[in-house]
């Protein structure tokens, strides 16, 4: 106890308490002369202290300064146990607590001092490799670089992007939404791992159509797998709602939703003023049941503001399958609905496929390799190819609803699609745009997989832009394919060889080969002799031995030389008969030639075609057993002569032609039909054809050709080309029809 004399003081007393070294631990006001000295003072020592009296305003009225004294401090101990952290609250360490000195100590005989701040055990998350609370399941935040762009390594960090976007306070870090936030991929995802805590959670997708995603999304050419969504609900798709950019990425997964829902993407459910560009999806979507529904197999659907043009779709690709099914749907391998937007550059390799829908009721159904449905004059398809498999609407719907290879239905104008390609094969019946509003003519071709595989389609989409977009490896590549930055151009890179006759600068052929390859394809024969500039002064020795890097023109000069004979003819008297002849060589001219039945002089023919590689020679008896030959020159004076062919007249072919094949009128990408009909018996068929301004006729190979009807696919290569068949019977005779000509829209 601290006692002192007891005198008079209104106010009190003022007590000071010093260390022997004269260090004050202690100031304050007492009532009494006295005091315990454990109420004072906290640890054991020696101390003086120095006593003030008081008046009633506090003023010193009097001190006195004690002699020394010693003091034992015994702690009074509080145990605390201790207690976990948890992710959301701190936890502690075991410790004891004296109430009198204030202090805390580790154990139990306070000898290990320690602050309040050892004893907490901090609270917070516990992130496996995937970016997921090992605890509670929260998602790992995404981080953020030096250029203020969250970069993302793992499937928890994109679940905590997709929140920062939608603004989902519950995680970590978020306290609102950032609609504007950018984002890097650096490494691969998997949505569909399954922790302790996560397993397979379904994805909500990134932006909404009332907070658009605003910011740029670069996938850095990583994949999301995974992806997956049943929830029927407007806008799905690993985003939402895009006015800002999304590109490199790949996605794959599936999407499964029923009932009236809109816009729903592989990848992107609207683009509205904004870019997708380097997608590639791998994305199932189906979706059933509802109207008004659009579906796409990268984006739903791409739009602008007041139709203008707005969005842009590039590069990018679809594997997977899209379906759906309901009144008023648009399903299409890239895009579902467009309208004032621009798609360019971009593949359909998958299964588009609207056939579901065969209620009686459902109309306006359209169906796509690249888009559905152009509803707008402000939208660009362009360089686009589909080799996927495209399925209509069922047979059961109502009118209206169109198929296109490449596009369903275009509302309005059309002048802005070009350069588009589309696989045609015997069972397609598609045209490349089912419906033109206009009805004007877009530049979508059909081309055989022959075609395809030959670089022909790779060169042209190519040739349509200054950077390096399209690229196929030939003999390994079936189809075109994006290119990417890691893509060399010697690999994949096209090249077009043009060898163009000598004498008139005609082509003879077209040949297409990767960077620093030899054509495979050329003009072959001892009568050729290539050259590298229209001047004839650079010849080429080996043609098989040349490598293109670039574009290249090839001139050919031929050797006058006949390399098909005229044969004989056998006819009844009253029909035609025709004599062909071909030849190589510059600037040929042709005399045909005719000699009578036991006469030894020949004598030029002024017959129709006597002048050309094909002379027409009406048949009557008198006629019988006349021979013609063909005397051709070439641009140097130089002569050649032909065999010689007799013409047989016959009382009775035994056979005629009843119908005569017609001129034919379409579009380009689809397909022409020639028929004749004839009444004899054993017949065999063999239809010819003659490029427009060409002398000679070639036997087809096409679809059809050694039957009574010929199959053509209309391209506009072949404006203008004639057609003809060659009848034969069991015995020899042999009629040919009327030739008929092919024009292109």
């Amino acid at each position: 106890m601290l006692q002192w004399s007891d005198v008079d003081a209104p106010g009190g007393y003022k007590l000071e308490i010093y260390k022997e070294s004269g260090t004050q631990v202690y100031s304050g006001t007492l009532e009494n002369n006295y005091t315990p000295a454990s109420e004072v003072l906290t640890a054991s020592g020696t101390y003086y202290f120095t006593v003030y009296a008081l008046d009633a305003d506090g003023n010193e009225l009097s001190y006195k300064t004690s002699d020394t004294f010693t003091y034992t401090h015994t702690h009074s101990l509080t145990y605390v146990e201790a207690k976990d952290a948890t992710c959301t609250e701190d936890g502690n360490t075991e410790y004891w607590y004296c109430s009198g000195c204030g202090k805390y100590f580790s154990d139990s005989s306070a000898a290990a001092e320690i602050s309040l701040s050892d004893t907490v055990v901090s609270s917070g998350h516990t992130y496996d490799t995937n970016g997921f609370c090992t605890v509670c399941g929260a998602y790992e935040p995404a981080e953020l670089n030096a250029d203020g762009v969250y970069e993302i390594s793992s499937a928890g960090q994109l679940f905590w992007f997709a929140a920062l976007v939608n603004g989902d306070t519950a995680q970590e870090g978020i306290t609102a939404a950032d609609t504007s936030a950018g984002a890097v991929l650096t490494a691969n995802i998997d949505l569909g791992t399954t922790t302790t805590t996560h397993t397979n959670t379904e994805w909500i997708p990134i932006g909404t159509d009332s907070a658009p995603y605003t910011g740029t999304f670069d996938g850095g050419g990583y994949e999301i797998s995974g992806l997956n969504i049943k929830t029927a609900a407007d806008y799905a798709g690993l985003f939402g709602y895009v006015t800002g950019t999304v590109k490199d990425l790949t996605v794959s997964g599936d999407i499964n939703v029923s009932g009236d829902t809109m816009c729903v993407g592989g990848i992107v459910g609207t683009v509205k003023n904004g870019t997708l560009s380097g997608l590639t999806s791998y994305v199932n979507v189906t979706g059933y049941d509802g109207t008004k529904g659009m579906f796409g197999g990268v984006a739903a659907t791409a739009e602008g503001t007041n139709n203008t043009a707005g969005s842009t779709v590039e590069r990018c690709a679809y594997y997977g399958t899209v379906e759906a099914s309901g009144a008023l749907t648009s399903v299409g391998g890239i895009v579902g609905y467009m309208s004032a937007a621009t798609i360019t550059d971009c593949v359909n390799y998958g299964t588009v496929d609207s056939t579901g829908a065969t209620s009686a009721g459902d109309t306006n159904i359209y169906t796509g390799g690249i888009v559905s449905y152009c509803n707008n004059a402000n939208a660009v398809v362009a360089n686009c190819i589909n080799v996927g498999t495209i399925s209509g609407a069922g047979a059961n719907t109502a009118d209206p609803c169109y198929s296109g290879a490449i596009i369903g239905r275009i509302k309005n104008s059309v002048e802005k699609v070009s350069n588009c390609y589309y696989l045609t094969d015997a069972d397609s019946t598609l045209d490349g745009i089912a419906a033109n509003g206009s009805g004007e003519t877009a530049y979508a071709s059909g081309k055989t997989a022959d075609e395809f595989a030959s670089g022909e389609v790779v060169w042209l989409l190519q040739d349509a832009n200054a950077e390096y977009v399209w690229g196929q490896e030939l003999d390994a590549d079936e189809y075109p394919v994006l290119i990417t930055d890691g893509d060399s151009e010697s690999g994949k890179k096209v090249v077009r060889v043009v060898f163009y006759k000598a004498s008139d600068s005609t082509v003879l052929m077209k040949s297409y080969t990767n960077t620093g390859n030899t054509v495979a394809d050329y003009p072959s024969g001892s009568e050729y002799t290539f050259y590298s500039d229209s001047d004839l002064t650079q010849e080429i020795s080996d043609i098989s031995t040349v490598t293109f890097s670039s574009d290249t023109d090839i001139y050919v000069e031929t050797e006058l030389q006949i390399i098909t004979q005229p044969e004989d003819y056998t006819a009844t008297a009253g029909s035609t008969a025709v004599f062909e002849v071909e030849a190589t060589g510059s600037g040929l001219t042709y005399q045909w030639q005719y000699l009578n039945a036991g006469a030894s002089t020949w004598r030029d023919s002024g017959m129709s075609g006597s002048d050309t590689a094909a002379i027409s020679v009406p048949v009557t008896e008198a006629r019988d057993g006349q021979q013609y030959r063909c005397v051709v020159t070439d641009g140097g004076g130089n002569t050649v002569t032909s065999e010689a062919a007799t013409l047989t007249v016959t009382d009775d072919a035994g056979f005629s032609i009843t119908l005569q094949p017609s001129d034919y009128t379409g579009l380009a990408g689809t397909t022409a039909t020639f028929t004749v009909e004839a009444d004899g018996t054993g017949l065999t068929y063999q239809w010819q054809y003659l490029t427009a301004g060409g002398t000679i006729w070639h036997d087809s190979g096409m679809d059809g050709a050694d039957t009574a009807a010929l199959s053509v696919a209309i391209t506009a290569a072949r404006d203008g080309q004639q057609y003809r068949c060659v009848i034969t019977d069991e015995d020899g005779n042999m009629v040919v029809s009327d030739a008929v000509t092919l024009s292109v829209e």
